[in-house]
């Protein structure tokens, strides 16, 4: 809910929003969710660079993380402003 409602605001102020989740449960809610939109896959390489995004969650372990935008409805100009300002 809170990725949504900040995903929201900043789409009412005309910028996108990206969320980077790693943990697997958050990844198949934002997946889930018809509100975002996934652009990377959790393990997929980038083309750039030709690694995975992923993040360290204890010495030696890496747990892989997917890419989503926001893409639902944008809150109205004023709300937005005065929820991220």
């Amino acid at each position: 809910m809170l990725a949504d409602t900040v995903g929201a605001a900043y789409r009412g102020i005309g910028k996108r929003w990206h969320s980077y989740p790693a943990h697997p449960s958050l990844v198949r809610a934002f997946d889930r969710s018809p509100l975002w939109r996934m652009e990377k896959a959790p393990g997929t390489h980038s083309s750039g660079t030709g690694k995975t995004s992923s993040t360290t969650v204890a010495p030696q372990q890496q747990r892989p993380c997917g890419v989503f935008s926001y893409v639902g409805p944008a809150l109205p100009r004023a709300e937005a402003e005065a929820l991220i300002a």
